[in-house]
């Protein structure tokens, strides 16, 4: 009589925005006796049992572990272990990681052109901005005569591109018009 299968464990994505609670299914084999039940285990490492100690979920294949205290910008491992019905356990397997990103990105620096344009079909504007968990997923922009505002051009994803001509506008001289952009963390 062998062990079972090492179990492959999958978390909810390479991301998390929640502090709180975490995410997994697995699944085993044992074609001798079956898998009788399963524990659980979550770690800042491949398992490890340092955030929860190893629990006994029965034969249930998936946990949300809920009223975690996760820190921003920590990578955490779920671990499972399967027990087959003879009382043999398998070897460990864990998640490939979640990292906790809770944290919006920083506040885009946008760059125009200057005070004044002659060319009212189009705005060029760059702009930066981080985070250093996740990274930038994408941008957004909009054109507004307020700043902040999206009355001429509403929130466009602008993919990853940091400098970016806005074309196809009808500007009216005289008024001042704002670029607003937003970065779309992971």
């Amino acid at each position: 009589v062998s062990p079972p299968d090492t179990p492959t464990v999958i978390d909810d994505g390479d991301y998390t925005s929640s502090t709180s609670e975490l995410h997994a299914t697995w699944t085993s084999v044992d074609s001798q006796s079956g898998v009788a039940s399963y524990r659980y285990a979550i770690g800042t490492s491949t398992g490890s049992a340092d955030v929860v100690a190893w629990t006994n979920v029965g034969r249930q294949t998936s946990v949300t572990h809920t009223g975690l205290n996760l820190t921003d910008g920590a990578t955490y491992y779920i671990s499972v272990i399967a027990r087959n019905s003879v009382g043999l356990d398998s070897p460990v397997g864990s998640s490939n990681g979640i990292m906790v990103d809770s944290s919006p990105p920083s506040t885009p620096v946008v760059i125009d052109d200057g005070v004044y344009t002659v060319d009212s079909t189009r705005l060029h504007v760059r702009w930066t901005a981080t985070d250093p968990q996740s990274g930038i997923a994408h941008y957004e922009y909009s054109v507004g005569t307020v700043s902040g505002h999206d009355d001429v051009v509403g929130w466009t994803n602008a993919g990853s591109a940091t400098d970016f001509v806005i074309t196809g506008l009808a500007l009216t001289s005289g008024v001042s018009y704002f670029v607003n952009v937003r970065a779309v963390n992971r």
